[in-house]
């Protein structure tokens, strides 16, 4: 491919890592190039706390539920198996007075993008989803996540500062 370039070129090399191989790529198409580098931020690693608890299948929605409101947990992300997990678990909560939401593929773009509004709003205490990454990279300042798959797994406690009061809810969420 290289060959098939003109001599006389302008080359422009972008790369978010620079491994030796890109290294080596750009020393071999690049003459005195100007390398730029951002300064990179070391995070602070979170204080996390774990805990194990055992419960059977059939309790584990109704122990979340009393962990969320026994704490005064806002910003929960809770982790299911399957789209009709995080449909079935929202609603469950939300019934019990937790403004809890879905999460997943399924959802319109704009229904997804909605519900993640709001949940950074503080209007959803709780995003039951199955979307990890999306989620993660997407709703910074939570302080509070739960896997509910085979075994419960309870939240992962961070130290990090409470999220404001919560406004009033909003409706149930329909799945368009």
């Amino acid at each position: 491919m290289l060959a098939a370039l003109p001599a006389q070129r302008q080359n422009l090399l972008f790369s978010a890592t620079f491994p030796p191989q890109v290294q080596a790529l750009a020393e071999s198409l690049l003459r005195e190039p100007a390398r730029i580098e951002a300064a990179s931020q070391a995070a602070a690693e979170p204080a996390i706390v774990q805990r194990v608890v055992e419960v059977d299948t059939a309790r584990r929605t109704e122990l979340l539920r009393h962990l969320v409101q026994e704490g005064g947990w806002r910003r929960v992300l809770v982790f299911v198996a399957t789209r009709h997990a995080t449909e079935h678990v929202a609603r469950k909560l939300h019934d019990r007075g937790i403004y809890a939401a879905p999460l997943h593929g399924e959802l319109s773009q704009s229904r997804r993008t909605e519900v993640l509004a709001l949940f950074k709003e503080g209007r959803y205490d709780l995003l039951v989803t199955t979307d990890r990454p999306r989620a993660a990279s997407t709703c910074r300042g939570w302080r509070w996540s739960s896997t509910t798959t085979c075994r419960v797994r309870p939240p992962i406690t961070s130290t990090a500062s409470a999220a404001p009061a919560a406004p009033a809810p909003p409706a149930w969420p329909s799945a368009s």
